[in-house]
């Protein structure tokens, strides 16, 4: 099963112009953006980012290696020190402007120059736009959704308690 596959998929990874230049152990198999806080799986050595693994791998036990396909006890991952101080001298192009540096510098020119994001709905503040559109896409709690009921076209808030009155209206 590839990553892509899922559908719960998340958007921690770092986006950017020249993605398809960049050496592929640079990639998150999950979000396939560029690994932010690359972590190792010890089962098979895959790397994802720190968010990509908490927030889109099951930590359901015993865990299912979506990789491997091996069944292992719990999830276990480590930080990729090395790999991270590989990233730092990668040299990435904005996707926003035309800004070009190190992946260290990018970070921070994303920080400075294209963030300070508020969700309109939840007023919630993000620091870079990859956070702000996984938000937008996956977490905020007034984003709407289908309903998801046969025979109902409605999208309802993404809210417990709205979405729980709407099916319960819709049945």
């Amino acid at each position: 099963m590839s990553a892509s596959s899922y559908t719960n998929k998340t958007f921690a990874g770092i986006k950017a112009a020249n993605l398809d230049q960049i050496n592929k152990k640079f990639i998150c198999v999950y979000c396939e953006h560029i690994l932010q806080s690359p972590t190792q799986l010890l089962c098979c050595g895959i790397l994802l980012c720190k968010h990509c693994l908490t927030k889109g791998l099951s930590s359901r036990k015993p865990f299912l290696c979506p990789y491997c396909h091996e069944e292992h006890e719990t999830k276990e991952a480590s930080p990729d020190r090395g790999l991270a101080r590989e990233l730092n001298m990668v040299i990435l192009t904005c996707y926003l402007c035309s800004w070009n540096g190190s992946y260290k510098d990018y970070l921070n020119h994303l920080q400075d120059m294209h963030a300070n994001l508020e969700c309109a709905d939840c007023h919630e503040h993000f620091s870079t736009i990859n956070l702000f559109e996984e938000h937008r896409q996956e977490l905020c709690i007034h984003r709407s959704v289908p309903c998801g009921l046969p025979d109902c076209a409605n999208s309802v808030i993404d809210y417990y308690g709205s979405y729980r009155l709407h099916k319960i209206v819709c049945l």
